[in-house]
């Protein structure tokens, strides 16, 4: 029989396709960096990326990319994400080291480079410097720096 001009099909093997379903943790073991503190959060409390946004006064796909760790989000920021959390990751993030210190202050309160150093006051290279660790700094700088944490927060 021609099924030609029929407008039939003929009959092809029958093919089964198998793969196995990738595992998608819903957040890293080790939580790095903000946006992984925040999936973690997210994923606690059944949250879906576009609460998260609303919550903190962004759009989704800021969200999703601080998730993906594709962006960081601003330090002015900072506060509204803590709030968030429930917590400060800064704290698991940041090291004692005195310029760690610095950044963790500058973040926790949503602060630019160039605002802590019109705070302390210092120039912004100099506080910049200190939270990378490099260089050496003036008796002076690490003076104003003491009295700025002595008054504002605890001694270093």
């Amino acid at each position: 029989m021609n099924l030609k001009g029929h407008g039939c099909v003929p009959f092809l093997p029958l093919v089964q396709l198998t793969a196995s379903i990738p595992v998608i943790l819903p957040y890293p073991e080790e939580l790095k960096t903000i946006g992984d503190h925040m999936r973690k959060v997210r994923f606690e409390r059944g949250l879906l990326q576009k609460e998260v946004a609303d919550i903190i006064g962004v759009n989704v796909a800021t969200v999703v990319n601080w998730e993906k760790n594709h962006t960081s989000p601003p330090v002015m920021l900072l506060p509204r994400i803590v709030g968030f959390l429930g917590y400060d990751p800064i704290d698991e993030i940041i090291d004692d080291s005195l310029g760690s210190r610095i950044k963790q202050y500058r973040m926790q309160h949503g602060l630019s480079i160039k605002k802590m150093a019109n705070l302390i006051p210092s120039d912004e290279s100099t506080i910049s410097r200190l939270e990378q660790g490099k260089g050496w700094f003036q008796e002076k700088t690490l003076k104003k720096i003491n009295e700025f944490f002595y008054v504002n927060t605890s001694p270093l």
